[in-house]
């Protein structure tokens, strides 16, 4: 889903722990335009990036979710889960607890798995 490594505790330039890339410069043209061989449901390739990324946002909002604590926990993931085996495993668990249910609605939205992943 693209929920990138934030602010905490690995400093960006993003709002709220957000560092959203995307290949393509123009996020206001359509994703089956830009990218027409990703195989993209006809929901997301009608969408922009930026009206994708806005969607995942209200998403994870009416989850009463916080995006800060999503980027936090992929942050942990990420830095504190190379230290061992035993701390990537509880780190992945914290994070696909967080992740799983913002997956499961944008399915029920009608995104496929190649759209968020």
């Amino acid at each position: 889903m693209r929920f990138p490594v934030g602010n905490d505790p690995h400093n960006t330039d993003g709002d709220e722990g957000l560092h959203r890339r995307n290949s393509k410069p123009d996020w206001n043209v359509p994703s089956i335009v830009t990218y027409p061989d990703q195989g993209y449901s006809e929901k997301k390739g009608s969408q922009t990036p930026a009206e994708f990324f806005a969607e995942v946002d209200r998403t994870v909002a009416e989850l009463g979710i916080e995006i800060a604590e999503i980027s936090r926990r992929i942050n942990r993931w990420i830095y504190e889960g190379k230290k061992s085996d035993e701390a990537r495993e509880r780190l992945s668990k914290e994070m696909w607890d967080i992740l799983i249910p913002v997956y499961i609605a944008l399915r029920k939205k009608g995104y496929s798995r190649k759209d968020l992943w």
